[in-house]
């Protein structure tokens, strides 16, 4: 069991120590250890992954913003349903071991404590954002159905009434998908695309003034080059190369950061001048701001909102 185990983490591990730690410092890149928090993270994944089974509705949303007062109660039950009950909770241990599970259920945990220790993003916290933790249902799906096979089902043999209550509180659940495909189609029809995974095809982005007076100027002058911090909403509103702007450590205090920008990228934008569309909040923390950018580019402020500035950029 351990020998596999070691031989497939050995990719993630070498990655981990060849790449990120010889080469950065660190294993897990540059990160503000101190807006970390963990605990939090667990938290709001569990309530996360308690939503893909039961609903924010009203006094449900309440208890699963709480995950752990709906599943010590449960843990408590099962034990409660079991403790004199050995061989269940062997079988349970035994099924868990088994080839096609342990290896599935060892990577979850430790992408999910990993996860846990360095998320610190703020769409992280945005409870229908499920894009960190979707890759661990299928896990979750075996361990729920381990835990019915062998900790529930056995309870319910002879027991007739609750027999036939389970279909009807089955076809009671399918009633939750289609409620949420409903209210996703309703919210459609007034703000465009209501999810978080093609925000830059909703309403949130699309009538953004900022955005309006970027995709002007890039028509009106379509061989400027355009710069952003938020490349991939651009080149899906204006169809057309978008350009990066330039890296930095955000944490060093500005003179630093002027510094590197000065020895890294002097003469920066050189023969690609053109306009800076710059979004705030700006969620690309690796990326030097139209603040530090002006130390080493000629900068010139043409708009400026509470979502965003466009500046015209030239060097110096």
């Amino acid at each position: 069991m351990l020998f596999p185990a070691a031989l497939s983490a050995l990719p993630l591990g070498g990655w981990l120590v060849l790449h990120n730690y010889i080469g950065y410092g660190t294993f897990f890149g540059g990160r503000a250890y101190d807006e970390m928090w963990p605990l939090e993270n667990i938290s709001l994944s569990l309530t996360k992954i308690l939503h893909w089974f039961l609903p924010y509705a009203p006094g449900v949303k309440a208890v699963l913003l709480r995950p752990w007062s709906l599943l010590l109660p449960a843990l408590l039950v099962l034990a409660i349903l079991n403790r004199k009950n050995r061989d269940s909770w062997a079988a349970l241990g035994k099924a868990l071991r088994a080839p096609y599970a342990w290896p599935a259920l060892l990577s979850s945990l430790v992408y999910y404590f990993l996860l846990a220790f360095t998320v610190n993003t703020i769409d992280h916290r945005d409870l229908t954002s499920d894009r960190y933790y979707i890759i661990l249902l299928p896990i979750i799906l075996i361990f729920v159905l381990f835990i019915w096979e062998h900790l529930v089902a056995p309870h319910l043999e002879g027991r007739r009434i609750l027999q036939a209550l389970l279909p009807a509180g089955l076809l009671l659940w399918f009633v939750y998908p289609l409620f949420d495909l409903q209210e996703y189609l309703r919210l459609s029809l007034v703000n465009g695309e209501p999810s978080n995974y093609n925000i830059y095809n909703s309403s949130q982005f699309s009538e953004l003034q900022v955005l309006k007076e970027g995709r002007q100027l890039a028509e009106a002058h379509p061989e400027a080059t355009i710069y952003s911090n938020y490349v991939n909403l651009l080149w899906f509103q204006y169809k057309r190369p978008i350009h990066v702007l330039l890296p930095v450590n955000n944490n060093l205090p500005a003179a630093e950061r002027a510094a590197i920008l000065r020895e890294k990228y002097s003469g920066w934008p050189g023969d690609e001048p053109g306009y800076i569309v710059w979004f705030t909040p700006n969620e690309y923390k690796y990326l030097a701001a139209p603040q530090d950018l002006g130390t080493i580019a000629r900068l010139e402020l043409i708009y400026q909102d509470d979502h965003g500035e466009i500046y015209k950029v030239g060097p110096k």
